[in-house]
């Protein structure tokens, strides 16, 4: 349950994006910062990639620390 609490596991650290290199130079040619679609890259899979999540689970603090 500690895990839930803990702020690092809130952390988006996975994302991926679609890449076809339409000039044949092995180099996506795109902003590969900018979550949108761009260039020879696709959008990213997931907007909140190395922001935190929305966390919808609450523990009970009496489970946390004891009654």
């Amino acid at each position: 349950a500690a895990d839930i609490k803990n702020p690092q596991n809130t952390i988006v650290n996975t994302a991926s994006r679609a890449w076809t290199d339409t000039n044949g130079n092995y180099v996506p040619d795109c902003a590969l910062l900018a979550p949108d679609a761009n260039g020879e890259c696709g959008p990213l899979s997931n907007r909140n990639f190395g922001n935190l999540a929305r966390v919808s689970t609450i523990v009970d603090d009496d489970m946390l620390h004891g009654y």
